[in-house]
C-alpha cells in the first residue's frame, strides 16, 4: 500500500463487504481515492504495470464472494458479542469458573447470520471446485512433495477447526 501514487490505475476491481464494487478495475489512483484504501483497511491491491495489464489477475475465490464473506463474519462476530455480553459480564463478576454453568441464548439474528455464512461456505465450496485447483496440486507434488504435505496438513487443520 506504501507504493500506491497517484496516477497508478487499478488492476483488479475493489469491493466492499456486501461485495458492490468500489473502485473499478482501470481506475486512476488519486489522493482521495488510496487514502480511502487505506483507511478501509485494505492490505494489498493490484495495479497496472504496463506489462500484462490486458490480464485481469484471478484468484481462487472471487473477489466480490470473498468481501460478502467477510462482512458475513464481522457481523457474526458482533451478533454474538451482542448475545454472549450478559454471560460475559456475569462471568466478570462471579469469575470465569461459572462460564459452563451459564446459558447463552444466542436468538433469531444470530440463527440468520449463520445461515448466510452456510450459503457462504457453499459458494466459496462452489468457487474452488470450479477453479480447477487440482492441477495445481498434482503439479507442486511432483515439484516438491514437502510442501505439498505441508498444504494438506494445513488444509486438514482448517478443516477440522472450522467445524468445532
Amino acid at each position: 500500500m506504501e507504493s500506491l501514487t497517484p496516477g497508478m490505475q487499478l488492476g483488479r476491481s475493489i469491493y466492499n463487504h456486501r461485495g458492490d464494487v468500489l473502485l473499478a478495475r482501470s481506475t486512476p489512483l488519486d489522493e482521495t481515492f488510496i487514502s480511502g484504501i487505506i483507511q478501509r483497511g485494505y492490505r494489498v491491491v493490484y495495479v497496472m504495470d504496463g506489462i500484462a495489464d490486458d490480464v485481469e489477475p484471478l484468484g481462487l475465490v472471487s473477489q466480490r464472494l470473498r468481501s460478502a464473506t467477510l462482512g458475513n463474519l464481522d457481523s457474526m462476530f458482533k451478533l454474538m458479542a451482542e448475545a454472549t455480553q450478559p454471560v460475559r459480564d456475569e462471568a466478570t463478576v462471579d469469575g470465569a469458573h461459572v462460564l459452563h454453568e451459564l446459558p447463552t441464548k444466542l436468538g433469531g439474528a444470530v440463527e440468520r447470520q449463520i445461515k448466510r455464512l452456510e450459503a457462504d461456505v457453499e459458494q466459496l465450496l462452489d468457487e474452488v471446485f470450479d477453479a480447477q485447483i487440482f492441477e495445481g496440486v498434482a503439479a507442486l507434488k511432483s515439484h516438491d512433495n514437502y510442501t505439498f504435505e505441508h498444504s494438506v496438513d494445513v488444509a486438514v487443520y482448517g478443516v477440522m477447526l472450522g467445524q468445532n
